[in-house]
């Protein structure tokens, strides 16, 4: 990380995969963090009610998995999970330590699902890969149950390389196109990134 021109040598922070959904009577109002087999919620959750707000549970001891959905029609109306890896990461080139966790909240017109991981000790200039799944369905259903179960088993654990370790392929690529960035003063500064699209 760079403050102000300064390489900053040690650093901590949290990676959140920030995914908001709209709460409101048309869309989205409860969550559910596991679905039984048949598709019904096991563990759920109602906006503006009891939703969690921050409890930084370990994705170790989660589904892998979060669902939005319309608590009044579940098996009628359209549904978004997000998906990420249980697992806490691995290491490669460097001595940082990982936690990958699960957070949520909700406010007045939306419902947060927050997978991300926290990092400790990290040195600039490593790369941090870190896959999630936005997986959308018409319905809730034992179907989408075994699916989502499928789908954490094939999401990568998040990786963090050091500064120094080699990287191939497409990893290789973006961060190459990444560390440019830091010594680059052409783009478009924003604060709104849809004009940008």
């Amino acid at each position: 990380m760079v403050n102000n021109g300064a390489t900053v040598p040690k650093v901590t922070f949290c990676l959140e995969n920030w995914t908001p959904f709209l709460n409101s009577s048309n869309a989205f109002d409860a969550v559910a963090f596991s679905l039984h087999s048949d598709g019904t919620p096991a563990e759920w959750y109602r906006a503006g009610y009891n939703i969690p707000r921050y409890p930084w549970t370990p994705t170790a001891s989660t589904s892998g998995y979060a669902v939005v959905y319309t608590e009044r029609a579940p098996y009628t109306t359209p549904n978004v999970a997000v998906v990420y890896s249980k697992s806490n990461g691995q290491r490669f080139g460097t001595s940082a330590r990982l936690k990958n966790v699960r957070n949520t909240m909700d406010w007045d017109t939306g419902i947060g699902v927050l997978p991300g991981i926290s990092v400790v000790n990290s040195q600039s200039g490593s790369i941090l890969d870190y896959t999630i799944r936005l997986v959308p369905r018409a319905r809730l259903s034992a179907g989408l149950a075994a699916d989502l179960t499928r789908q954490v088993g094939q999401i990568r654990a998040p990786a963090l390389y050091g500064p120094g370790f080699a990287l191939s392929g497409e990893l290789a690529t973006i961060a190459s196109r990444l560390r440019g960035y830091l010594h680059s003063t052409a783009g478009t500064r924003t604060n709104h990134l849809a004009q940008l699209l």
